[in-house]
C-alpha cells in the first residue's frame, strides 16, 4: 500500500475527528434539551433498549469492514460480497431481536421495551445499508465527506427529538431521534460517496476474509458485551433512574472521549496498516498519536472533573446532580480509552488479529470478574471497577508492545506521563474555585477560563507537538479559506 503523508494523515484525523465530535456536541446540546424535558426514568429505558441494538450492531459487520481495511488488495468484489453479506445478517438480526422483545420486556418486568425495541431496532437494517459505504469511506481516508453526512443527520435529527420531547412523547423522542440519525446520514452518504455495490458476491473471497474479519468481531463482541453488560445489570438489579444516572455519568466523559477515539479507529488503523511492513513507522505513530490525543483528552476530562458538579446543575437541573459522581470516576476510566484503542490498532494494523481477540478476551473476563464482585455493593463500585479493569488493561497491552513492537517500558511511561502533564497543572489550577460561593454559571466559566489559559501557557513554554499541530492547520485551512 501507498505511504501516507504526515499531512494528509493529520488532515484526515481532523475531519474524522470533526465529524465524530461534531455529531457527539449536536447529541450534548439535544440530550441537554431532552433531559429538562423527559424524566430520568425515560432516559433509563432507553438505555435498556441501547444495550441490545449497540450489542447487535456489532454482528452487522462482522469484523468483515476491518478486514477489507487490512486486505491489501481489496476489489470491487470483495466490497460487494461483504455488502450483501451485511445486509443478510442485519435483516435475520432485526428478525431476531423483534421476537425476542417480549421475552426482553418479562426479564425487565417492563412491558414499555416491546415496542420501543420493535421500533429502534430497525436501525440494525439500515446500519446493514450503510456498514461497506462507511468501511470504503475508511479505506480511502474520504473522511471530509463522512463529515459532511455526519453533521447534516445530527442536526436534523436533533431538531427532530427536540420537537417530540417538547410534545410530550417522551422515551420515543430519544428513540425516534436516533432512529433519524441513522437513517438521514447512511442517506446523505449514500449520496456522497461514489462506490456502489455491483451484482457480485464470492464464497471464496468471504472465506478468505472471514479468518481475520471473525478474529475482530470476537473481540468487538467481547468488547461492546463487557461495556454493555453493565447497564444490563444496573437496569435489572437497581431501578430505571438509577441507570439513567449512571447512563448519563457515563455520556459526559464519553463523549469527549470518543470522538477522538472514533477519529483514531478509523483513521490510525488504514494509516498503520499502509505501513505494516514497516514496524518501526508504526511504533513511531503509536508513539506521536499517544501523546497528542493524550494531551487534548487529560486536558478536557480534568476541567469535567473539577466542573462536574456546576456543570450538570446549570445545563441539566438539580435532578441530575446523583450522577456527578459517576462523571467524575468515568473521567478516569474514560483517559485510557484512547491509548488502549492506539495499542490495539497497531496489532491489527499488522495483522495480529490473534493478538487482539487473545487480549481482549483476558482483559474483559478479568474485568467481567471485577463487576460481579462490585455489583452487589452499589452502582458506584461498578463504575470503580471498570476504571480498575482499564488500568490492568492498560499494564497488560503495554507488556505485549515491548514484546512485539519494541516500545520499551521506559518510553511508554515517558509517553503518558508527558501527556497527562497538562491535566495535573489543571487539576491544581482550577480545583480551589469549586470550594467559593460562586453560582453554578461563575463556577463553571471561571473554572473554563482558567483551563484554557493553563493549557495555552504550557502549550507555548514548551513547545507542545499537538499544539504546533494545530497552529499549523489553522494557518492552512485560513490560506484555503482567503484563496475561496
Amino acid at each position: 500500500m501507498e505511504q501516507v503523508g504526515k499531512e494528509q494523515a493529520i488532515s484526515n484525523f481532523s475531519w474524522g475527528y470533526m465529524g465524530k465530535m461534531g455529531a457527539q456536541i449536536i447529541s450534548f446540546g439535544v440530550t441537554i434539551v431532552l433531559a429538562r424535558l423527559i424524566a430520568p426514568a425515560d432516559f433509563g429505558l432507553v438505555a435498556i433498549v441501547a444495550i441490545f441494538t449497540t450489542f447487535l450492531n456489532v454482528f452487522v459487520d462482522s469484523g468483515l469492514g476491518s478486514a477489507l481495511i487490512q486486505k491489501e488488495n481489496a476489489d470491487n468484489i470483495d466490497f460487494s460480497t461483504v455488502f450483501f453479506f451485511n445486509i443478510v445478517v442485519s435483516l435475520l438480526l432485526y428478525i431476531i431481536l423483534y421476537i425476542s422483545t417480549p421475552f426482553i420486556s418479562s426479564f425487565y418486568d417492563n412491558t414499555q421495551l416491546t415496542p420501543l425495541l420493535r421500533v429502534a431496532s430497525f436501525s440494525l437494517v439500515i446500519t446493514g445499508f450503510r456498514s461497506t459505504q462507511e468501511t470504503f469511506v475508511t479505506r480511502n481516508l474520504l473522511f471530509k465527506k463522512h463529515f459532511t453526512a455526519v453533521f447534516i443527520a445530527a442536526i436534523c435529527s436533533a431538531v427532530i427529538g427536540i420537537m417530540l420531547a417538547y410534545l410530550g412523547y417522551g422515551a420515543w423522542a430519544i428513540v425516534f431521534q436516533q432512529l433519524c440519525n441513522t437513517s438521514i446520514s447512511t442517506i446523505v452518504l449514500w449520496y456522497l460517496i461514489p462506490w456502489r455495490p455491483k451484482l457480485l458476491f464470492s464464497i471464496n473471497r468471504l472465506k478468505g476474509l472471514m479468518p481475520f474479519g471473525f478474529k475482530i468481531l470476537g473481540g468487538s463482541l467481547m468488547d461492546t458485551l463487557y461495556s454493555e453488560i453493565r447497564s444490563l445489570l444496573i437496569g435489572k438489579i437497581y431501578t430505571p433512574s438509577d441507570l439513567a444516572f449512571y447512563d448519563r455519568g457515563k455520556q459526559f466523559p464519553y463523549m469527549i472521549v470518543s470522538g477522538i477515539n472514533g477519529a483514531l479507529n478509523s483513521v490510525l488503523f488504514p494509516i498503520m496498516s499502509r505501513n505494516q511492513d514497516n514496524l518501526n513507522r508504526v511504533k513511531q505513530i503509536v508513539r506521536k498519536t499517544i501523546r497528542i490525543s493524550l494531551f487534548f483528552v487529560s486536558s478536557i476530562l480534568c476541567f469535567l472533573i473539577c466542573a462536574a458538579d456546576s456543570m450538570v446543575e446549570l445545563l441539566m437541573t438539580t435532578k441530575w446532580l446523583p450522577s456527578v459522581i459517576y462523571i467524575q470516576v468515568l473521567c478516569f476510566d474514560a483517559l485510557l480509552w484512547p491509548v488502549i484503542t492506539i495499542h490495539y490498532n497497531s496489532f491489527k494494523a499488522v495483522g495480529k488479529s490473534d493478538l487482539y481477540l487473545k487480549y481482549v478476551t483476558i482483559t474483559k473476563i478479568i474485568g467481567m470478574s471485577m463487576l460481579i464482585v462490585s455489583i452487589p455493593f452499589g452502582v458506584l463500585y461498578v463504575a470503580v471497577s471498570s476504571v480498575l479493569s482499564m488500568l490492568i488493561q492498560l499494564m497488560m497491552l503495554a507488556k505485549v508492545s515491548r514484546n512485539n513492537n519494541n516500545y520499551l517500558y521506559k518510553e511508554q511511561f515517558k509517553d503518558l506521563y508527558n501527556g497527562v502533564k497538562p491535566a495535573i497543572l489543571i487539576f491544581i489550577g482550577i480545583w480551589w474555585v469549586n470550594e467559593t460561593d460562586l453560582i453554578p454559571l461563575f463556577r463553571f466559566l471561571t473554572q473554563g477560563i482558567l483551563t484554557f489559559v493553563i493549557v495555552i501557557v504550557y502549550a507555548q513554554n514548551t513547545n507542545l507537538e499537538s499544539y504546533e499541530i494545530i497552529k499549523d492547520l489553522w494557518k492552512k485551512n485560513k490560506k484555503r479559506w482567503k484563496k475561496k
